[in-house]
């Protein structure tokens, strides 16, 4: 009988073994399993929603699958933003839950990419550790190279000056209305504004690049297009400023409906608005903040107009 329970007790270590051993043989084809589906929820203003756009059609073309539900995703992508505390809090409470899709599939990537991730950088994998990357505004559209170890990428990335204007690539919001960045960036530094710190200094389109670009949406089936910037008004490509920008793309490119947003009132000239009321391809519309109705307040906010 002690023989039998001697017997007994080395064949349950040699099961556990075994166990033990398959645990880990399908932990590591876990953690080697390609990354081939992505998820990304997007944050924050209209220029986000369009760089995710971007971003997508990026991981698309690189053969990656995008997916509806995050559960599925091998890649979970959080497009950021800073403007408010609130803003970042929720996305940490995002991350708090996403783990428990980590925790199932250890191969899973997480990438926080946009304003949020260019203002904490290396901070945010030190708070949140099971965060795989950090893209910064000017790095974001480099993320399909992150992902497959290219030389020059790293897992945190967000030095300024890196980003090619010509990457942002025109996105279709629907089959007959699409967003065309024409600038990125702001020089106003207004004292209580983020933007300048997380976008960087005001970069823009050539305007030969912008009405090809919405020449290219009309031939797919655009009948309304919405020219995208931080500052969209202080739009300026060598000698084109934004008034000839915008009666440029109504006249050359066939759009039948063509709106902008987001404007700076000082920089919402009498020529802008004579343009937009001679010419009916361009909307009666302006997104327009003006922030205060006090002059003094607009003084402090570094406004640089009066009401």
């Amino acid at each position: 009988m002690y023989i039998f329970y001697i017997f007994m007790y080395l064949n349950s270590m040699k099961i556990d073994r075994v166990e033990m051993n398959l645990k880990e043989e399908k932990m590591s084809m876990q953690q080697n399993k390609k990354i081939e589906t992505f998820h990304i929820s997007t944050y924050g203003c209209q220029m986000n929603i369009a760089d995710s756009s971007i971003l997508a059609t990026s991981l698309i073309t690189r053969g990656y699958r995008r997916v509806a539900d995050e559960k599925d995703a091998d890649l979970i992508v959080l497009n950021t933003c800073s403007v408010r505390e609130k803003a970042e809090s929720r996305i940490f409470g995002r991350l708090g839950e996403i783990y428990k899709y980590k925790r199932e599939k250890p191969y899973m990537k997480i990438a926080v990419v946009g304003c949020m991730a260019q203002r904490l950088g290396d901070e945010l994998i030190e708070k949140v550790p099971h965060v795989d990357f950090v893209l910064g505004t000017d790095r974001l559209f480099e993320l399909p190279d992150a992902l497959e170890g290219i030389e020059g990428t790293s897992s945190v990335m967000t030095a300024f000056g890196h980003e090619n204007i010509d990457m942002i690539e025109p996105v279709k919001e629907t089959p007959f209305s699409g967003f065309v960045t024409i600038s990125r960036g702001c020089d106003n530094y207004c004292t209580y504004c983020i933007v300048p710190y997380v976008r960087g200094k005001e970069v823009s389109h050539s305007d030969d690049y912008i009405v090809d670009a919405v020449k290219k949406m009309v031939d797919e089936g655009v009948v309304e297009a919405t020219l995208l910037g931080q500052n969209v008004n202080s739009y300026k490509y060598e000698d084109t400023d934004f008034p000839k920008l915008l009666t440029r793309v109504a006249k050359e490119s066939g759009i039948k409906r063509l709106r902008y947003m987001t404007s700076h009132p000082k920089d919402l000239s009498k020529r802008l608005v004579d343009d937009m009321a001679d010419d009916p391809i361009i909307l009666p519309h302006i997104h327009l903040p003006f922030q205060a109705g006090s002059n003094r307040v607009l003084q402090k906010m570094g406004r640089i107009y009066t009401i």
